[in-house]
């Protein structure tokens, strides 16, 4: 009974310092979560159209991009 008592002060110090780093964890996760959230539009915004030099509109980048194709040739 006697070791029971004295580990039960350490384990319970080590088990609240476990859910106490977990919690700020979470917490910083949902910070980071909102200001996604919040920011999102704006970067949008800003990333979405392009304007190259001369031309007198912006265009949407979605309309220009296209997802490259690699083909690899052996060597001979």
């Amino acid at each position: 009974m006697e070791i029971k008592k004295i580990a039960e002060g350490p384990i319970k110090r080590s088990t609240n310092s476990v859910f106490e780093t977990l919690n700020k964890k979470t917490e910083s996760l949902d910070i980071l979560q909102k200001y996604k959230r919040a920011n999102e539009s704006l970067v949008r915004s800003n990333v979405e159209n392009v304007q190259i030099l001369g031309m007198t509109q912006p265009v949407k980048l979605e309309e220009i991009y296209s997802i490259p194709k690699v083909s690899v040739i052996p060597p001979f």
